[in-house]
Parts: C-alpha cells; sequence; structure tokens
C-alpha cells in the first residue's frame, strides 16, 4: 500500500485583484494548499495573519497571487535590496508625490531656498537662490503611504506634503534627514526605466 502523501501547506492568497497601497482585511485572503517546494520565500501562512491583517500592500497582486513579505509595508520593504541600502519615509510635496509609485526610481532634490526680496520690495530686488541640490540619486520608492482623506496612495489635495519611502544609500540618508529635520521638503525627479540588458 502506497503511503499518503503529507497535505501541502495553506498559504494565504489574493481573493481578488487588489491595489497598490490596499489595506488587506480577511476578505481579501484565501488560503490555498502549495507544496512546500514550489512556495515562494516569505511566503505567508494563516499563521502570520497578525501581521498580514491591516498591513499595506506595496505594490498591486493578482487574484490568486500568493502573498510574501516582500508585498507587505514593514521589514519586508527592502527584501532583495542591494547591500548598504535603508529605508527612509521622507516628506515631499502632494504634486510631487503624485508622479511616484513602489518601484520608481527617483533622484532626491533639496529645492532651494524662498528668494530674498530687497528693502523696498520690488521684484527686480529678488535675489537668486540657487539651484536645487541633488542629495540622493537612483533611490527607489518602496511605499507611498495613503493620507488621511487621500484616495489611496495620493495625499488629499494637490499642495499638501505627503510621504514617500524610499530605498537610499546608507550614505545619502544622512543628507536627506539633514534637509528633513529643517522641515525642508524635498523633490522627487522621475527616472526613466532601465534597458533591458
Amino acid at each position: 500500500m502506497r503511503p499518503t502523501p503529507p497535505a501541502a501547506p495553506l498559504l494565504l492568497a489574493a481573493a481578488a485583484d487588489l491595489p497598490a497601497g490596499h489595506v488587506l482585511a480577511a476578505a481579501d485572503l484565501v488560503r490555498v494548499p502549495v507544496p512546500a517546494a514550489v512556495a515562494p520565500a516569505g511566503a505567508l501562512g494563516p499563521a502570520d495573519d497578525g501581521a498580514v491583517l491591516g498591513a499595506r500592500l506595496t505594490s498591486a497582486v493578482r487574484s490568486g497571487e500568493l502573498l510574501t513579505d516582500a508585498r507587505l509595508g514593514g521589514p519586508g520593504l527592502l527584501v532583495g535590496a542591494p547591500a548598504g541600502q535603508v529605508a527612509l519615509a521622507v516628506p515631499v510635496g502632494g504634486a510631487t508625490g503624485a508622479l511616484v509609485r513602489a518601484g520608481d526610481a527617483v533622484d532626491v532634490l533639496a529645492p532651494p531656498a524662498a528668494p530674498a526680496w530687497d528693502a523696498g520690495g520690488s521684484v527686480d530686488g529678488i535675489a537668486a537662490a540657487g539651484a536645487a541640490v541633488v542629495v540622493a540619486r537612483g533611490a527607489v520608492v518602496l511605499d507611498v503611504p495613503a493620507a488621511a482623506g487621500g484616495t489611496g496612495l495620493l495625499p488629499a489635495g494637490g499642495g499638501t506634503p505627503g510621504v514617500v519611502v524610499l530605498a537610499v544609500a546608507r550614505g545619502e540618508a544622512a543628507e536627506v534627514a539633514a534637509v528633513t529635520a529643517t522641515g525642508g521638503s524635498l523633490v522627487l525627479a522621475l527616472l526613466p526605466p532601465a534597458a533591458p540588458p
């Protein structure tokens, strides 16, 4: 008599197509049996319900797609990132935040200081404030959390500062933080997709 093979472990999968930024609820999940030999690294099972429910997706998932830790905000954001990268939440202008999605590559710029008026207040007296400074190159957008009253990923209103989570080189993180520590808001310059090898 042939022995009965062990039952495949249950893993969590999306019950429907879900957009990036979606906050997971029990109705969004189904449990599917998946043989351990074909389960992806970081696959989430019913034992992970506490960490999954209420978590935000960092990218869209298709109906039936298995969930892994790399799809959720939190420690999984840096899964697969090059060594020396750190995750950093930075404030950006509302219009800037509307341009980016998780996975985009961006340069991070610190805008110049506001122009100074001369004592007479004339337009001709505006002093040049200088050019924007690039404080991080080739950063990757990890997450664009929803703001209160927003539409999912974007801040409410066009000009309200929002927050974007970026993967930046550890050496650049201090420069980015120095700008934000003084109350400055950053600008993200969206880079074109990398050319295929």
